[in-house]
């Protein structure tokens, strides 16, 4: 059995994962995010899509567990033209005697202030499903949240909306348009997020740039983070992980890891397409 509950407990949702990490890396531009808040956006367009495969590694073993995929697509929402970014992530089907999950995550972001507009969030881990949908009204400042899952009945609620407050998905484009060579190497740097209808503080530290294989022959220079996560449903306080962005205009996570007692987690991108900027990897 491969560390089955160690796996369980890292792998509870794999969107989550890579949207987490994203968001980790991505932030580190300003501590004062209020002042980074309202941007325009240089390094996506619709039409961008990122497949990534996440593994179980041991040693020389590497063990396929689940496919995830973002993507981006330009809708009309509240009488105005969006980014809908999209994510799922679903089990290899071999393993889902393991953990079996399908998710599926869809933020309406603002395409001239990148701010986030609604959230819809649909996961389903073995037999347990939840069903989130966020509406942040900025003029009002207001958060409006309706959740639903297999032990509770729909509860809506009313919270008032923080400066700088992402969802998991949204928080992984808006920082992309950030100049990152004005990064301190070491600095610690906190994003608030919003999971579930508690707000948390994620830290991690910039490590610089690094130069990674990312295949048998190739490689690639990236910026590395070491994120530190708060306790969650999903992780443990402090979980060590690692995450390599590129060093491009394109600014996309190419891999992604986190240890656990016996062996590790990682992900790694497999496909890109419609891509803004030309890309050699």
């Amino acid at each position: 059995m491969l560390a089955d509950t160690q796996i369980k407990s890292s792998v509870l949702s794999y969107s989550a994962f890579i949207i987490i990490l994203l968001i980790t890396f991505q932030f580190s531009v300003s501590q004062d995010c209020v002042a980074q808040y309202y941007c325009r956006n240089t390094s996506f367009s619709a039409g961008e899509k990122l497949t990534y495969n996440v593994y179980y590694n041991l040693g020389f073993i590497n063990i396929k567990l689940a496919d995830v995929v973002l993507w981006v697509e330009e809708t009309i929402y509240n009488n105005k033209s969006v980014f809908l970014v999209q994510n799922s992530s679903i089990t290899v089907q071999k393993y889902e005697w393991i953990i079996k999950v399908d998710d599926y995550y869809a933020s309406y972001i603002d395409k001239n202030t990148m701010q986030v507009e609604r959230h819809i969030q649909k996961t389903v881990v073995d037999d347990y499903y939840t069903d989130y949908e966020y509406r942040f009204d900025h003029s009002k400042k207001k958060l409006y949240v309706s959740i639903e899952n297999s032990n509770t009945k729909k509860y809506l609620d009313t919270l008032n909306l923080k400066p700088c407050l992402h969802d998991l998905l949204s928080a992984c484009y808006y920082p992309r348009n950030i100049d990152y060579s004005k990064l301190t190497v070491g600095e610690k740097i906190s994003l608030p997020v919003i999971l579930d209808t508690n707000i948390y503080k994620i830290y991690y530290k910039y490590l610089g740039k690094e130069v990674i294989n990312i295949e048998k022959k190739k490689k690639l220079e990236c910026i590395k983070i070491a994120p530190l996560l708060v306790k969650t449903s999903i992780f443990r306080a402090g979980e060590k992980m690692t995450a390599w962005l590129s060093n491009d205009k394109n600014k996309i996570p190419i891999l992604m890891e986190t240890n656990l007692w016996i062996g590790k987690i990682s992900v790694r991108i497999m496909e890109y397409e419609g891509l803004r900027y030309p890309a050699g990897y």
